[in-house]
């Protein structure tokens, strides 16, 4: 088995979410307590990721397929027994294993012999499980007396060394001293902190218009809610067997007084009481009056494109995985993780997930709602989560995009694990 030291942290990114027709200041703070329990991370207690037969990982797959199958197995085996992080490198088809302590005998027999063709470098010094880095930066983020410092978002270093916390300005005293004002109230070390200084203000969603979808519903089509605001689609779920389209909760404002959801033609999908929020993980359900309401596909493509593809399963983030979004108004962007743990204050849990696009935009104003996921070897589509925002200081040009809006793009894109979405709500992945 092959070890070696851990690699250089991932920076902590800030957000910017636009919701056309609406600004960041009419957005209703979040009022629930989280649902997740049994650990900092939400992914604790879930299910496995669902693969479907026939879409079997062998030596012969795809490096992103083969990388990403394994860290999610290893992260399966591992997240409660010292597991602190992974960076993924499918271009290796390798992948950089960080743990606090001796790795349990099921990882290490699971990694020994490259399965997969995938090479595991382990690194057992990490000073933190990622179940402790979560709660400290979650503590930074959410502890009143460090209010004086305007933390903006707090996230976990994927080696197991600690915490990366952004501020909006300058430190009062200095990042040295802010480092140890929040190690005392996080209970780490200052060492084990890093302090981001001046990078603005916090994440701030999109609203803007795939352009039609009709029933049943897919993933990456265009809404609007009260005629107004305008969002993407992520997934179909099922409510036990009632069908369910999921979208951000952005996307409702508080001038959405009737809450009717329409799809890119006017035509209605939902109104009122079936049209649900979860505003503690920005996440939205929809219950369609049409039956069938939804189905388990997603747009692929151009922002105009009628071409869409099946889902077939979901999976977690890893930093460095290959990932891929489509919302309705910039449409299909791939790049790679570069967080997979921030935290940010005004939300709950610090699981959302910020990836950075391989050349150009990663998402764009209404691309909200959005789904983010990973094209398997067999062109389907394995479920990683729904877009939130983009970060304020990758703004860059859009690109072709729906020449209905003219949004502000990014190249950073954030959005929530697809897990958490399904754990909050009880729901289930309608798979095509």
């Amino acid at each position: 088995m092959r070890r070696r030291r851990a690699l250089s942290a991932v920076s902590a990114a800030v957000l910017t979410v636009a919701v056309a027709g609406a600004s960041a200041a009419a957005q209703d703070a979040p009022s629930e307590p989280t649902l997740l329990t049994g650990g900092a991370s939400p992914e604790l207690d879930q299910m496995e990721p669902v693969q479907t037969s026939g879409e079997t990982v062998t030596a012969a797959s795809a490096p992103d397929e083969a990388v990403a199958y394994l860290a999610d197995t290893i992260y399966a085996l591992g997240y409660d027994a010292g597991y602190a992080g992974q960076v993924l490198q499918p271009e290796k088809r390798a992948i950089d294993l960080y743990w606090k302590g001796e790795l349990p005998s099921d990882v290490e027999e699971l990694i020994s012999g490259d399965p997969y063709g995938v090479q595991v470098n382990v690194d057992t010094t990490a000073e933190f499980t990622r179940e402790e880095a979560m709660a400290a930066a979650t503590a930074a983020v959410e502890t009143s007396e460090l209010d004086d410092l305007q933390i903006t978002t707090a996230s976990v270093k994927p080696d197991g060394t600690g915490i990366v916390v952004s501020l909006t300005d300058d430190a009062p005293a200095g990042p040295s001293a802010a480092a140890r004002e929040i190690a005392a109230a996080t209970d780490v070390e200052a060492d084990a902190v890093t302090v981001k200084e001046d990078v603005g203000d916090i994440f701030v969603p999109t609203v803007d218009r795939r352009s039609n979808d009709s029933a049943p519903y897919k993933g990456g089509g265009r809404i609007y809610v009260d005629g107004r605001n305008a969002c993407s689609t992520a997934f179909s779920a099922l409510d036990g067997g009632a069908g369910r389209l999921l979208s951000a909760a952005h996307c409702v404002t508080a001038e959405n007084t009737n809450k009717t959801v329409q799809d890119g033609g006017g035509t209605r999908i939902a109104q009122g009481d079936a049209v649900k929020r979860r505003k503690s993980i920005d996440s939205m359900s929809i219950d369609p009056t049409t039956s069938p309401a939804s189905k388990g596909r997603i747009f692929v493509s151009g922002w105009n494109s009628d071409s869409t593809r099946e889902v077939v399963g979901w999976g977690s983030n890893h930093t460095g995985q290959k990932v891929c979004a489509g919302g309705a108004t910039t449409g299909h962007h791939c790049g790679n993780i570069i967080d997979d743990a921030v935290t940010a204050s005004g939300l709950n849990g610090a699981f959302y997930v910020v990836a950075r696009a391989t050349t150009g935009a990663f998402q764009g104003g209404a691309d909200s709602g959005g789904p983010v996921y990973e094209v398997l070897d067999s062109g389907n589509i394995r479920a990683k989560g729904v877009v939130y925002a983009g970060t304020l200081p990758s703004t860059t040009a859009c690109g072709t995009h729906n020449p209905d809006v003219d949004p502000t793009c990014h190249r950073d894109l954030v959005y929530v694990p697809i897990s958490v979405v399904l754990s909050t709500w009880g729901y289930t992945l309608d798979l095509g």
